[in-house]
């Protein structure tokens, strides 16, 4: 166990400025998001709505403003808790195991008498902690600051909502680490990585599809805008991950460093 918590203690140490990056940026949307509300929303109600009814981008924009959970959810969830996180994802998977390859400490690590499963498990362990740690911490922000400045509004559909984007985005990370192990440097991995994305991006566009893109998924549409109980979502997020998981172990025990 304590071969365990030392790996992960040197992954906070290794990904620190990351860390701290990650927190400053996810905060600074979480105060931007709610203090846009009211600054955005007085502009909104200057525009005379008979100009832009036609316009549906337009009027979708102004309907945001309608209603302050909504607006939260499409803010936070819907565009920059996963967009940010999937940035912190590819960041963190490409230094975890292919920057640590191209600066041959993976080679010394593994030299260590800790055997290589719990070396995978305690980097997986940490990428998790620091993307759950971050996501809560942003998304508590967010509510105190709605609270103070809008009063109550929907926090545990939000709260859940952010636990379906972390659900998701930890499949993402595991599919990250994969292609760090196989990749030699950093910037190639992260670039695949962020391919690999794309990729899995284009379900989404269209809407028979859309389900299957992991994207959609973290944007909890189905459970914040339709109210579909996403236990059938969760059970897929886990038993993929779970597997995900398992093959990277088997990539990494078989990678020669």
């Amino acid at each position: 166990m304590k071969a365990f918590s030392n790996v992960i203690l040197k992954e906070f140490r290794h990904l620190r400025w990351i860390i701290i990056i990650g927190f400053i940026s996810f905060l600074a949307i979480a105060i931007l998001s709610v203090f846009a509300f009211d600054f955005l929303g007085g502009l909104v109600q200057q525009v005379p709505r008979e100009l832009i009814e036609e316009i549906e981008i337009a009027r979708s924009f102004m309907e945001l403003f309608d209603d302050y959970d909504y607006y939260i959810w499409s803010q936070w969830n819907a565009k920059n808790l996963y967009q940010l996180g999937t940035l912190l994802v590819i960041i963190i998977s490409a230094s975890q195991f292919a920057g640590e390859n191209s600066k041959k400490t993976m080679a010394f690590l593994l030299t260590r008498p800790v055997g290589r499963l719990k070396v995978f498990a305690g980097k997986i362990s940490a990428g998790l902690l620091i993307l759950l740690v971050i996501f809560a911490t942003g998304t508590m922000c967010l509510w105190i600051l709605s609270f103070i400045f809008a009063g109550n509004f929907a926090i545990a559909r939000i709260f859940i909502a952010s636990f379906l984007t972390f659900l998701w985005l930890a499949l993402y990370y595991i599919l990250g680490v994969m292609i760090s192990i196989l990749t030699e440097e950093p910037v190639p991995a992260g670039v695949i990585t962020a391919v690999v994305g794309v990729i899995l991006s284009i379900p989404g566009w269209f809407q028979s599809l859309r389900h299957f893109s992991i994207f959609y998924q973290m944007k909890a549409i189905d459970y914040f805008v339709f109210e579909i109980f996403p236990g059938w979502n969760i059970f897929v997020a886990l038993v993929l991950t779970t597997v995900l998981f398992y093959v990277g172990y088997r990539i990494f025990l078989s990678r020669d460093y």
